[in-house]
This record gives structure tokens, C-alpha cells and sequence, in this order.
């Protein structure tokens, strides 16, 4: 079965069902597969009884106007401002991320302050003596061990999956707080001052364009399966799908893409045909995974924070999300639901568990840290995500394999390729791939990639 279709948009993620929410606003005929049942990628929403959380920790910046804008529209009142509000979990102590809330002690006694004081005195009497050698011991000649490792250190190593001591002492970009170069060009302040999030989380967003897509015409097709895709004269000529019933060949005057470069570039070929010989999927794929333990429990909050970061070297969880302090639709009254999060490097032994023994842990760690009552815990669910990495940002892509990849996808002329660290980010790489089909000017879209992507990337054209 052969289709003549305008736009053919592989992913129904977030940048997927913006493109088509705006290809079908103005009239433009096109089709969206999805590998999944479901639409919104990791932006859906799980719903457990009465409860509706994220997929872990969301958040939705508001640095880009277009795209707050656009989310304005389409959530109406449902697009509530939240407390942002981050604690550090070191052993059963909550402590602030931020003083503006319990001022320059951030939760800490008097007792602890003190001893954190004479920690930072000693730190720096004895690196003055020596450079350090890694990562660690730079931090701890600028802020003190203690300290450190009560507010920094246990979750980044968790989070970015790296030992600080395996890292020069001037570590790398990951750990420079610096700003992206989508911020820079807006002008935006790296940290938000006005948070907001959907009544009934991100996947509130996915479930109206969904259906005011549906509404315009354009074509749902779920549980889909690339076979091939056929190059011509850089073009893509056909799409092959497979949907479990049928065969689908698309011939497609435009396609958007929003899948994993990696696995991009071995359907379109490219890993073969790049410049440089060390791109192959075994060194530009990801290596981590998310496991993510939700916790559904008859009692309220034992915190106000929005989350926990989890410092604590005792603890393997990194991160513990409170839904109830995020969406005021997605917890019932009285009710909590806590999603924790367990980041995994390799073949983590956590990965093997099953879901009680990932459920007990849970509860069993919370519960030490004083964060929940156990026996108010009355269900769970687990969802593990294999080879979604957290921690993921453009910094992944400053590497010559995945770069030289890129650059080879640009070459398609009929390709935009959406696929972004960050929902605004997303969001807006599929609202200016919409815009640059329906205005014919490819122009748009190379500008949206020469703000998003490093500055390394070679383009096609000139802007």
C-alpha cells in the first residue's frame, strides 16, 4: 500500500504533535507514526486511580515566549505557576537548595553550620599546600568537604553517572554552570523566576494536541515500525512502515523526525557513509538508563518541597519527585504520590530487580529517611525506561561522531530533524519545522538549528 502525503512526522513526542497541530492548522495534509500505543513519548502522563503524574521530574521553562505562549493556549487556566521549590535529602535531613527560603542556614542547625565551617577552614588550609587532582578535591578546596558532599556531590555522581574523583579538577563542561546557547540568543536568564506546569501534568499538553490534531484531519498511526527508508538525490523518497496489520510505503514531499540521532542514522544509512570512520552506533549510543518507583500512599505530604535531591551516599536513589506540591490535578486531597528515581550506568544491578524488590527498596529508603510512613503505602508502580538518560543535554552532542552524523542528516533537504534536550526546546524545534514547511523557507528551520545545536555543526546552506 503506497500514500502520497505532504509531511510525514516520525515521533509523537512533543515536537512531533506541535509540528502537526500546526501543519493541520493550516490546511497541510500529513501523517504522524508513533513506535509506541501511546502519544507524548516522555512527556505522557501515567494515571494510577485517581492519580495523574509525569514520567519522573518535568519541568517546563518559560524562557521562550512562543512557545510559553503557545502553551498558554492550548492549557488555558490549567497552566498554574508551582513553588519550584528543590530540597537536598542528606541522610533523614531536608535541607534547602535554595537560602531564599530558610535563609543562609538552608535547614542546617547551628551545630552542623559550625562543624561545616571548621570543615571548610581545614579544606582550605590543606589544598593550599597541593593542586587537586580531580574533580572532587577542586570543589572541596572551594567549598569545603563537608559541605560538598552534603548539597552537591552524592546527587551529581548519581545523576551524570561519573566519580567525581575520576574527573580533572577543572572537570569538564557537565559540571560549569554555564548558559545554553538557545538562552544566550533570547537573552534569558538561566534560572526561571515564574514556574508553571499543567493542572494535570505534561501529558495534559499531548492529550489536546492529540486531539485537536485528530480534529484537523491529520492521521494517527500507533504501534508502528520502521522497515526501511529510501534515500534519492538527498531526499527521502519513501518511508516503509509496518503497523501490525499492514504495509505502508509513504512518499512524503517532507518528513520530521524526531527520533535518536543514533537510530536515525542507521535507517537513513548514514553511519556508513560519514567522514569520520569511528561513528557507529556502539560509540555515539546511550549507555544509561531510568528507572523511575512510584509510590502511592493515604496520607498527605511529609514535605512541601516539589523534590528531593538525594545526596545521601547511603540512599541509591538520586531524585524523589512530590506531585502534590507540582500539579494541583494530579494528587488527591490528602493523598501522596512520590516518584523516585534510580539513575543506572550500564548494567546496573538495579536494572535486574524486579518490581517488588525495586518497590521495597523504595519504600524501605524513604522510609529511613523519614520522607514517608510505609504503611500509609498502598500501591506502586514501576517504569523502567532502558537507555533514557536523565542527565542528557547538548553537551552529548559536543563529540566528533555524533557531530559528523549530524551534519551528514542535514544533507537531506526534505529532513528537519526535531529532536531536543528539554520540552520548551522540543516544542519549539516543532513549531519552527511547521513553520518553515508551510512558508516554504527552509531558512526557518536552520535558524532554529543554528541556536539549539553546537556551533560545530556544519549547515547546508548559508542562514
Amino acid at each position: 500500500m503506497k500514500i502520497d502525503i505532504d509531511t510525514l512526522i516520525i515521533g509523537a513526542g512533543p515536537s512531533g504533535l506541535t509540528a502537526a497541530y500546526i501543519l493541520g492548522n493550516a490546511g497541510i495534509a500529513c501523517s504522524i507514526i508513533e513506535k509506541s500505543n501511546q502519544v507524548g513519548g516522555l512527556m505522557r502522563s501515567i494515571r494510577r486511580g485517581d492519580f495523574i503524574v509525569d514520567i519522573g521530574r518535568k519541568e517546563l521553562y518559560t524562557r521562550l515566549a512562543k512557545v510559553n505562549d503557545f502553551w498558554e493556549e492550548l492549557l488555558g487556566s490549567d497552566y498554574q505557576p508551582y513553588s519550584h521549590r528543590e530540597g537536598i535529602l542528606y541522610h533523614d535531613m531536608i535541607l534547602e537548595s535554595n537560602g531564599s527560603w530558610l535563609g543562609f542556614r538552608r535547614g542546617m542547625s547551628w551545630h552542623l553550620l559550625f562543624v561545616c565551617g571548621l570543615d571548610l577552614i581545614k579544606s582550605v588550609c590543606i589544598s593550599s599546600f597541593s593542586k587537586p587532582v580531580n574533580f572532587a578535591e577542586y570543589n572541596y578546596k572551594r567549598r569545603g568537604r563537608l559541605l560538598t558532599q552534603i548539597f552537591t556531590q552524592g546527587y551529581e555522581e548519581k545523576f551524570k553517572g561519573i566519580d567525581w574523583s575520576k574527573i580533572p579538577p577543572h572537570g569538564g563542561a557537565d559540571y560549569k554552570r554555564i548558559y545554553d546557547p538557545l538562552a544566550k540568543k533570547h537573552n534569558l536568564e538561566r534560572l526561571e523566576t515564574r514556574w508553571r506546569h499543567p493542572a494535570k501534568g505534561t501529558g495534559q499538553i499531548c492529550e489536546i494536541l492529540e486531539q485537536k490534531t485528530k480534529a484537523n484531519g491529520v492521521d494517527f498511526v500507533l504501534g508502528a515500525t520502521i522497515i526501511d527508508i529510501t534515500l534519492k538525490e538527498e531526499v527521502i523518497d519513501e518511508v516503509t512502515v509496518d503497523t501490525g496489520s499492514k504495509v505502508i510505503t509513504y512518499k512524503p514531499n517532507h518528513v520530521i523526525s524526531s527520533t535518536p540521532i543514533e537510530i536515525l542514522g542507521k535507517w537513513l544509512k548514514c553511519i556508513d557513509t560519514c567522514q569520520d570512520p569511528s561513528v557507529n552506533l556502539e560509540n555515539i549510543s546511550i549507555k544509561r538508563s531510568t528507572i523511575c518507583v512510584y509510590l502511592f500512599l493515604d496520607a498527605p505530604p511529609l514535605f512541601p518541597h516539589a523534590w528531593l535531591k538525594s545526596t545521601c551516599p547511603k540512599m541509591k536513589a538520586g531524585r524523589i519527585v512530590n506531585y502534590a506540591s507540582i500539579g494541583k490535578g494530579m494528587v488527591p486531597a490528602n493523598k501522596t504520590c512520590l516518584c523516585v528515581e534510580y539513575f543506572c550506568q550500564g548494567n546496573d544491578p538495579l536494572l535486574q530487580l524486579d518490581d517488588n524488590e525495586l518497590s521495597e527498596l523504595a519504600i524501605t529508603e524513604c522510609g529511613n529517611a523519614r520522607i514517608i510512613d510505609p504503611a500509609a503505602c498502598f500501591d506502586s508502580f514501576i517504569l523502567k525506561l532502558p537507555n533514557v538518560n536523565a542527565a542528557t543535554s547538548w553537551r552529548d552532542w559536543e563529540n566528533s561522531s555524533t557531530i559528523d552524523l549530524m551534519s551528514k542528516i542535514l544533507t537531506i533537504r526534505n529532513l528537519y530533524y526535531v529532536n531536543r534536550p528539554g520540552t520548551d526546546k522540543a516544542t519549539y524545534a516543532g513549531l519552527e519545522a511547521a513553520r518553515s514547511i508551510i512558508m516554504d523557507d527552509r531558512r526557518i528551520y536552520y535558524h532554529e538549528l543554528s541556536e539549539t545545536l553546537p556551533v560545530t555543526i556544519k549547515f547546508p546552506e548559508l542562514l
